[in-house]
């Protein structure tokens, strides 16, 4: 096999490796899409950091917002999972949340803040109620490791990241998309020096 035949042949295996890797995440994609399109509601709220630590909060109690707080949302039956954080404005939304009840927690950095309050609420969203709106949580910051007074909730750490075989997984998919560069790579690399020796 001469290195013409052999540069051919990285290029031809990476771009079907990528091929299949684009394949892949595009019925994944549309699968999702498919089996969620008219049962999807949304999540939304804001988080406030807890003045004087009641357990009350929002805008009428003059409660400031508070950017970067992680939000972890559970299905009912446990199969979904998935985290985002507050906003530049202090809110968070998921726009794309199955029908049923989720379990919405605000998980904020134990060793700085406490959630005051409900950490943990459940939300019902349903072909008839599909927007729930007004999903806040309160925090309140930890000075010196005295809580000013107040209802306080329970604090979890903050969890890990989905594992392998969760659905937000695409490690499959970027592995094939690795190694489809590198062998078009070796591919072109080859192609190079043939050029060069000829």
């Amino acid at each position: 096999m001469n290195n013409q035949n052999i540069r051919r042949n990285y290029l031809v295996l990476g771009l079907v490796l990528l091929l299949v890797g684009a394949l892949v995440w595009t019925t994944a994609v549309v699968h999702a899409q498919e089996s969620t399109e008219n049962n999807i509601g949304s999540i939304r709220g804001t988080v406030y950091v807890d003045r004087n630590a009641d357990g009350r909060c929002g805008t009428e109690f003059g409660d400031p917002i508070h950017v970067g707080v992680p939000i972890e949302f559970v299905s009912n039956d446990g199969k979904y999972t998935t985290y985002l954080q507050s906003g530049e404005n202090g809110t968070y939304g998921l726009v794309a949340a199955g029908l049923g009840t989720w379990q919405v927690s605000a998980r904020p950095n134990a060793n700085d803040f406490v959630v005051t309050g409900t950490a943990t609420r459940s939300v019902f969203i349903g072909a008839e109620e599909p927007l729930a709106l007004g999903v806040d949580f309160c925090i309140v910051p930890l000075s010196g490791g005295v809580i000013p007074g107040g209802n306080l909730g329970v604090i979890v750490p903050l969890p890990q990241l989905p594992t392998a075989g969760s659905a937000d997984n695409l490690t499959w998919f970027n592995l094939a998309l690795l190694v489809g560069m590198m062998f078009m790579g070796a591919g072109g690399l080859t192609l190079a020096k043939t050029k060069r020796e000829g």
